[in-house]
């Protein structure tokens, strides 16, 4: 690994990849749409990194950006996606149509790894610990694009000397987080957060941090080529997350609680009412059940191939993630 090619390198895991393969010996590039705000993340490094403004859907920016690289880094993605928003079609658009344009952007003799960030939304609603071997039957609009686009990275390469590898990854937080995890810190700060049933659903997390290392040790362990892993650094209850996010803050531990029904009313009235008048609403039923269902996963195979720890405990990975927060909220 040594002329690198980041995508989606201003998001929250892309900041933390971004930042560990800037510290190595290395000939890093990324593609990002706003080359200012990945200046104002990365500050210092103008000398370190070679920045390409453009998207997925820029034919030229793309040739610029594979262009003598062996290693590539996929993380532009359209997230949080939820049905029937516009940005449905966009999901589709951005995670698979743009995927394989930058994959039709490869074709050099330089390339040698393809690392893809996807996600355990491509299993679905499953009640089983996650697995390498568990069933894709994915039930969102996201999660069906991200395994549509493992489908057409794995058929790209089939046959050709590049085998790659694939992260399903846990719900990620860290600095840089603008999803679910940020909705919930926000909320906590605010007391406004309500504990989801008993608050007691399992839920695997990882750290950014941690993901940017695992990521980095699969594109440089030849044991990792053509493989999938599943993401995670521990399985924490909601209540346990919501208790420590509070200690972060400085607030007390959230103890008011909504029970499962009332969740599932709610956001079967909000679904019907943006349906009906096109409105944004705080959450849908699909959110109830996601906040309702356990998520564990199952990580031996990474920890078994990969031999991989997390560095960051998720208490010191909440920490470092609220105090990015507040520098940026003040």
């Amino acid at each position: 690994m040594r002329r690198v090619l980041v995508t989606g390198a201003t998001g929250c895991i892309g900041r933390a990849l971004t930042g560990k393969l800037l510290a190595r010996d290395l000939e890093v590039r990324v593609l990002v749409r706003d080359p200012n705000a990945f200046h104002r993340i990365f500050p210092q490094a103008a000398a370190k990194v070679t920045v390409i403004c453009g998207e997925l859907s820029d034919s030229i920016a793309l040739n610029r950006a594979v262009h003598g690289v062996d290693t590539i880094f996929h993380l532009a993605a359209k997230v949080h996606v939820v049905p029937p928003c516009p940005a449905q079609s966009n999901a589709f658009r951005v995670n698979v149509e743009d995927t394989r344009r930058l994959l039709l952007a490869c074709r050099n003799d330089s390339l040698r790894t393809f690392v893809f960030f996807s996600t355990i939304a491509v299993f679905g609603a499953k009640s089983c610990p996650l697995s390498e071997e568990v069933k894709c039957t994915p039930d969102t609009p996201y999660g069906v694009s991200k395994y549509e686009t493992e489908q057409v990275i794995q058929h790209y390469f089939a046959g050709s000397e590049v085998r790659p590898t694939v992260l399903r990854l846990a719900m990620v937080f860290g600095e840089g987080d603008r999803g679910n995890f940020l909705r919930m810190v926000r909320a906590i700060g605010r007391r406004r957060f309500f504990l989801p049933g008993r608050g007691d659903a399992q839920k695997s997390i990882a750290y950014s941090g941690n993901v940017a290392d695992v990521a980095i040790q699969a594109a440089t362990t030849e044991r990792a080529r053509g493989e999938v892993f599943v993401i995670a650094d521990a399985v924490w209850t909601v209540r346990e997350l919501a208790q420590c996010i509070a200690r972060a803050l400085g607030m007390p531990s959230p103890t008011l609680q909504i029970p499962a029904w009332a969740l599932h009313i709610a956001g079967k009235s909000l679904q019907r009412l943006r349906a009906t008048f096109g409105v944004n609403v705080p959450f849908t039923d699909m959110d109830a059940r996601a906040l309702l269902r356990g998520t564990v996963c199952d990580t031996s195979k990474v920890r078994r191939i990969l031999g991989f720890e997390p560095g960051v405990s998720v208490e010191e990975g909440i920490a470092r993630t609220i105090k990015w927060y507040r520098s940026t909220s003040m």
